[in-house]
């Protein structure tokens, strides 16, 4: 034990050497007795030891130092260790030699000494040992708190940032899920496919772009028209600027318009007569032929339109040109009138190209007159 150690007094630590010190050489002295003396064994010393009964284990400990021994106990072991081997048992119990005993008698006075005023120092030194050992287990304990704060706090925070890097995440795959599926959509032709729709991503807009008209860089309108299927939901989107589809017709009220447009011109066109129409020469009655004469005018699909609206307007008067042999009209037309007579249906050829059925032979109305531009012409 040195000077330098923490929390001992420099009088304490020399006291505490001078004494360890003196055991040292005491226990070094005891060893050179019992080697002078054959170096017997402990069982042999223990058996010949009368009062005080000395054990092997006592033996141990006096010789190797470990603990400073009673006066009795030294002289009773300086008495066996001396003692002559050959003499008799009762012979062992002799005294020792006087000398030698009060030799060792006054080395152990002067180690009992030393040990007596090292003693306050070594209570003093156990003290302190035991407060650093406090102090330090208090240290240790409150290190322990503050690495058990800190380990909290960063999993507190490392939970934080995974929930941050999971929502990251997630958000990321749902908008490639979104432009996956638009891509796919636009891939099959479905309405929708602009990019950045639905997200108001992906195209970017100018400041004010949008405001007070209630409408999205991306605004839902409802499906119309025929050019297109449904979209899921009834709803497809379109980018913001665009013109909106125009409502179309549907297929089956085209027809149904161009046939009303063509009855209101064959109306007009029988009211007016032949000189609303027809030219210098022709040799047509201008109330009969007034639907042969628009339906040039007529588109291809429109013709048999004008032809069945006149036929319904006045049966009587229409004389069929060859308008259906060369476009392959049928012979007999749909009559909204209840009063008109359908003509009898045409009888189907075997081959793809219509065969024209047979022209009914019209009866002249009564209303009308037998003198016309055709029979002067005629005559």
């Amino acid at each position: 034990m040195t000077y330098e150690d923490p929390g001992i007094e420099p009088h304490d630590a020399t006291a505490i050497t001078a004494f360890e010190d003196a055991l040292r050489q005491f226990t070094e002295e005891l060893n050179r007795l019992h080697i002078a003396n054959g170096a017997p064994s402990y069982a042999t010393m223990a058996g010949a030891s009368v009062r005080p009964k000395l054990t092997k284990a006592g033996l141990n400990e006096i010789l190797a130092g470990k603990r400073f021994t009673s006066l009795e106990a030294l002289l009773e072991f300086v008495r066996v260790v001396t003692a002559p081997r050959e003499v008799d048992p009762p012979a062992a119990r002799l005294r020792a030699d006087p000398v030698l005993v009060d030799d060792w008698r006054g080395r152990w006075q002067e180690v009992k000494l030393l040990q007596r005023q090292a003693q306050p120092a070594s209570r003093r030194l156990r003290a302190t040992v035991r407060q650093t050992l406090d102090d330090a287990a208090q240290e240790a304990e409150a290190v322990r708190e503050d690495a058990r704060a800190e380990a909290v706090r960063i999993r507190a925070e490392a939970e934080t940032e995974a929930a941050r890097v999971r929502a990251r995440a997630r958000r990321h795959a749902e908008e490639l899920l979104h432009h996956a599926r638009l891509e796919a959509e636009r891939a099959h032709g479905l309405p929708g496919g602009e990019e950045g729709e639905g997200t108001g991503k992906g195209r970017g807009r100018e400041p004010g772009e949008g405001e007070g008209t209630g409408e999205g860089p991306h605004t839902p309108v409802v499906a119309t028209g025929s050019g297109a299927p449904p979209p899921r939901g009834g709803r497809s989107w379109r980018p913001r600027g665009e013109p909106a589809p125009r409502p179309a017709l549907r297929p089956a009220l085209r027809p149904l318009a161009a046939a009303t447009g063509v009855a209101g011109l064959t109306l007009a066109a029988i009211l007016a007569g032949d000189p609303f129409l027809g030219t210098s020469g022709d040799c047509l009655p201008g109330p009969a032929h007034a639907a042969d004469r628009l339906i040039p005018h007529a588109g291809l699909q429109d013709r048999g339109t004008v032809r069945q609206a006149a036929y319904a307007r006045e049966p009587e008067s229409i004389i069929f040109t060859d308008l259906g042999r060369r476009f392959g009209f049928p012979s007999s037309p749909s009559s909204t009138d209840g009063s008109s007579t359908p003509n009898p249906a045409p009888t189907p050829s075997p081959t793809p190209t219509p065969t024209p059925s047979p022209t009914p032979t019209p009866t002249p109305s009564p209303t009308r007159s037998t003198s016309d531009s055709c029979a002067r012409t005629g005559s």
